[in-house]
């Protein structure tokens, strides 16, 4: 009998657990975090720890939620290293960073044992009938010792490359499916406001050249977010998630996207608020776009930066989009907070911890925050207000002075977007 360890069975697991079972695989399965969504039967076996499924299964499915899963799982403590060998292979099958997919392969070849990426993607048929698509990256001669494995809950197994590959184009088609969720929904805006319902609308383009997956499958996710959106749900976190990665893919490789960061900026808020919400009011929301948006593209907003501190009670990065301003080869901010009469958060950060990063020209550089003060603070901001009449008025706006913070470093910053004057 074929035996196919698992860790991992959430909502895929679970369906290709399903699937291996009734093709007549043993299954031998971890997941702390569900370990009552499939019950044991004969041929379905918990056990504690990764460590444990590497040690009676040759084959390993992982499909758990991210990088840092991933990483726990199979170099963590109890993790599938322990007792893996040469006859280990490791099919990833979480939608993670092509990077952390190779060094995690790496780390399984010190001991012997093997990888492959295998990102995910449904078919138009069922998964309970073996419908699946598998982007595949490894070496060829591993891919080939996998296949009979794959073969049980995949109907369509693709080997794009070496590892990496597969999570490189497991990004890709998401890329194109998130991306046709957005148009999709603004369609139906569209049909709506000149009086076609989404049915018929969905009805007419499923057999024409506007035809899609998203529109085949169009379900309760879409209709929420045609509504009122569906909140911060697991659903809108995993979206924005595989947007960011594969916008941080494009920046790697130096591609510019120009309709992808659309959709990397607009989609999540379209799927958390509706497209009838009103997220362009929520500053939270603003600040996620413009985040997204100038990862995707340093140029997507003129004169800003995105800047990552360390929360002074939580000790947690935060990162704030901000409008800055070149004073020779010194960038300098201003913590007008729009003329409340509080000081921005990040301000309050970097009182305590000074020492942050920005992103700015597609670059990453740390740097020491130092507050001016005097007549070198009075000459800058004075300077700033006359190019900018808004931080005039914020000034006019509040008690407080506002602060001006230079924001040193001994690297050189790239000049991004100097032409757009300054701010």
């Amino acid at each position: 009998m074929t035996r196919v360890g698992m860790i991992g069975l959430g909502e895929m697991g679970a369906a290709i657990a399903t699937r291996l079972l009734a093709v007549g695989a043993e299954v031998l399965a971890c997941d702390p975090a569900h370990p009552l969504h499939l019950p044991g039967t004969e041929r379905l076996r918990w056990v504690g720890a990764p460590r444990d499924v590497a040690a009676e299964c040759d084959t390993i499915l992982v499909i758990v939620a991210d990088d840092s899963q991933v990483r726990h799982v199979v170099g963590g403590c109890q993790g599938i290293i322990d007792t893996a060998g040469p006859r280990t292979k490791v099919v990833l099958h979480s939608t993670i960073d092509p990077r952390t997919a190779q060094e995690v392969a790496r780390s399984l070849a010190a001991v012997g044992a093997s990888l492959i990426d295998a990102g995910m993607s449904r078919g138009s048929g069922r998964m309970a009938d073996g419908s699946l698509t598998l982007f595949v990256g490894g070496h060829a001669e591993v891919v080939d010792q996998a296949r009979s494995i794959l073969g049980l809950y995949s109907d369509n197994v693709v080997h794009v490359g070496p590892t990496g590959a597969g999570m490189t184009l497991k990004l890709c088609n998401n890329l194109l499916l998130h991306g046709n969720r957005m148009v999709l929904l603004e369609a139906a805006r569209l049909a709506e406001a000149a009086g076609i319902s989404t049915e018929v609308m969905l009805r007419g383009i499923r057999s024409s050249t506007g035809g899609s997956w998203v529109a085949d499958h169009w379900g309760r996710t879409d209709d929420a977010a045609l509504d009122q959106g569906l909140g911060d749900t697991p659903i809108v976190r995993r979206t924005t998630r595989e947007l960011a990665l594969a916008s941080e893919l494009a920046k790697r490789v130096g591609v510019r996207l120009p309709a992808a960061a659309e959709v990397v900026t607009r989609l999540p808020d379209i799927l958390a608020h509706g497209v009838h919400g009103n997220a362009n009011q929520n500053p939270i929301a603003s600040n996620r776009r413009a985040i997204l948006a100038l990862r995707a593209d340093p140029n997507a907003y003129p004169q800003r930066l995105l800047l990552t501190t360390t929360g002074a009670r939580t000790g947690l990065p935060r990162t704030s989009p901000l409008r800055y301003l070149r004073d020779g080869h010194r960038v300098i901010v201003f913590a007008s907070n729009g003329g409340a009469p509080r000081h921005p958060a990040w301000y309050h950060n970097l009182r305590v911890n000074p020492s942050a990063t920005i992103e700015i020209g597609g670059a990453t550089v740390p740097i020491t925050a130092v507050e001016l003060t005097g007549d070198e603070r009075d000459e800058i901001f004075a300077h700033q207000a006359q190019m900018r009449s808004e931080l005039a008025k914020h000034q006019a706006a509040t008690s407080r002075t506002i602060p001006v913070i230079w924001l040193q470093t001994s690297e050189t910053i790239p000049a991004a977007d100097e032409a757009a004057g300054p701010a």
